[in-house]
């Protein structure tokens, strides 16, 4: 039996290998999104300000034109790929094991520094996983690498490209684990870990002079639990922050299912998505991706009133369910911590008005709020904690960060069975990390039998019963004088009559064949033919080539489908077996 077994040397090299790549990329990245930032909005160091002094009609027409552009290079460049999803379309290339395009890697850097570059109100970390983690599948692929170890690949480079671009190593680590395997196996950890350290590495030793890196620069992190007596609001807090979450995600999901509704070339709608959300950034220039964590900054060294910033959380949702759901390009990690940050300090000024002698000042809150949210979204509750850890060196939070996110990840899951990661792939019929996917994935041509025996309505129960000895079918289809499908005949619909001797001759296929025939096509899944035989409790399914001739191109039975179900499993397992 072949079993999955990797020395660790060559786990070592690959991490480093891809560690590399995916920090040399995140740098990449980064400057391609500076370098778009400079043309759309001139070269001033702090985008935000080149924002607010950019004469009124860029500000308007710049993210429509972005949008524009992004448009443009999905229909003629990305094409069949489309708009990027980014880590969905990582987990579903990994659940179904296939490569992710290597032109991707350029392209989806594109489009995406595009829509930030423009002023689109999305993150740069969702791209940088999905290029990273591209990263690790051309290694991989280049390396003849397949199976579980393939994966793992593709995860070093996601792992890779997220520590590189938060300045955050254990947390790249963890995400990928959290998010992509779901466990801490060794043959998992110890190259993913790697790869984060090597590409923080190197994107500290390339951006240590860029501005506004790390994410997170101020100096008021003097944030703390103030008593036990804070828990109990801070699970109070959880809950607003829950429905918060639950917002966001339909927010985003009816703005991408309008958009597809809208009777205009789709090149267009990014464009559109991009005009609307300039009108409201025309006054709150905060809502910009590039401004998402100066606004943070500025939030928890109390630069705003509380209404303002409350206000800014929920046209933070608007405006990113703009940018994404008309076909811009992103991530969510930054605009879910941009409304934590918001909702969280909103909720921290209240409480500490009513209790001021027990509950620390409204930045605690605003921290918290911003791993509690993004682990309500993401659906990855270690992830958010170690983030926010790293974000701010502040342990005497971790606390109150961890029941947040344990309790708003809890009631999203509940309430919306799955994350903003997982809903898109339930959404097409993938449960990540299901086995009943096999039977998602393949379909009815890959298994049918083309040498089938066949009958006619006039053939005789005799000849029928001298096709039994030599032939392991149990049910053979009826074709008409033009050779399509009439009907179907098992041994359970001449049993009855089997052993009557005198009626061999006398009896024809179309007295005793079914007419009312279940069938599928070559591109019917598995578990959709599956469903069908059992729903009937048949054996065989006939598979038409789906026109009005009704021609049967081969059947396909239960006994083919657990079959390669079954073989599915094994090889599954076979290559995920432990070093």
């Amino acid at each position: 039996m072949k079993v999955f077994k990797e020395q660790g040397p060559q786990l070592i090299g690959l991490g480093l290998l891809v560690g590399i790549l995916s920090g040399l990329a995140a740098v990449f990245y980064r400057w391609l999104i500076g370098f778009i930032q400079d043309g759309f909005f001139g070269g001033v160091e702090n985008p935000f300000t080149a924002v607010v002094l950019a004469p009124g009609w860029r500000r308007i027409l710049m993210p429509a034109l972005g949008g524009l552009l992004v448009g443009l290079a999905a229909k003629f460049l990305l094409k069949k790929e489309g708009a990027s999803h980014g880590v969905p379309d990582v987990m579903e290339a990994m659940q179904f094991g296939k490569p992710l395009p290597k032109r991707v890697i350029l392209l989806r850097a594109l489009t995406s520094a595009l829509t930030i570059g423009s002023g689109g109100s999305s993150g740069r970390e969702g791209p940088i996983a999905h290029i990273g983690a591209t990263v690790g599948s051309v290694v991989s692929g280049l390396l003849k690498k397949k199976g579980e170890l393939a994966k793992t690949i593709i995860s070093c480079g996601a792992a890779g490209g997220i520590a590189a671009t938060f300045n955050a190593p254990i947390t790249g680590a963890i995400f990928a684990l959290e998010i992509f395997h779901g466990d801490v196996a060794v043959r998992h950890f110890t190259p993913i870990v790697i790869s984060s350290v090597i590409a923080t590495v190197v994107s500290n030793a390339l951006l240590q002079e860029v501005s506004g890196f790390p994410a997170l620069t101020s100096g008021a992190f003097n944030f703390h639990l103030k008593s036990a007596w804070e828990i109990p609001i801070y699970m109070a807090m959880a809950l607003l922050i829950a429905g918060a979450c639950m917002l966001f995600m339909v927010c985003l999901e009816r703005f991408e299912e309008g958009f597809s509704r809208l009777k205009m070339p789709s090149f267009l709608k990014p464009m559109l998505g991009g005009f609307l959300l300039a009108l409201i950034a025309y006054y709150f220039p905060q809502l910009h991706g590039f401004s998402n964590y100066p606004t943070v900054n500025a939030v928890f060294e109390g630069q705003y009133l509380w209404y303002f910033i409350a206000a800014l959380g929920i046209l933070k949702m608007v405006a990113t369910s703009l940018t994404l759901g008309s076909g811009g390009t992103g991530g969510v990690f930054a605009p879910c911590l941009f409304i934590g940050a918001m909702i969280g300090n909103t909720f921290g000024y209240g409480a500490h008005r009513l209790f001021p002698e027990s509950t620390a000042t409204a930045g605690s809150y605003a921290l918290v709020g911003m791993g509690a949210l993004m682990a309500g979204v993401t659906g990855a509750p270690l992830t958010s904690v170690i983030l926010i850890f790293e974000l701010s060196g502040k342990y005497s939070i971790v606390l109150p960060l961890m029941i947040t996110c344990a309790i708003s990840t809890i009631l999203v899951q509940i309430v919306m069975k799955g994350s903003v990661f997982t809903r898109p792939l339930i959404k097409k019929g993938v449960f990540y990390g299901e086995r009943r996917n096999v039977l998602r994935r393949k379909r009815v041509r890959e298994i049918l039998r083309a040498d089938f025996l066949s009958v006619t309505p006039q053939t005789r129960l005799r000849e029928l019963l001298a096709l039994l000895p030599n032939s392991k079918q149990y049910a053979y289809p009826v074709l008409g004088p033009d050779g399509g499908l009439v009907g179907i005949v098992s041994l359970q619909d001449f049993q009855a009559v089997v052993f009557e001797e005198e009626v061999a001759d006398v009896v024809v296929v179309g007295d005793i064949m079914t007419r009312e025939v279940l069938t599928v096509t070559p591109e019917n899944t598995l578990e959709e033919a599956l469903l069908k035989i059992g729903d009937e409790n048949i054996e065989y399914l006939p598979v038409l080539d789906g026109g009005e001739s009704r021609k049967v191109l081969g059947l396909v039975s239960r006994r083919d489908i657990l079959s390669c179900y079954n073989r599915e499993i094994r090889e599954s397992v076979e290559a995920s077996s432990p070093i």
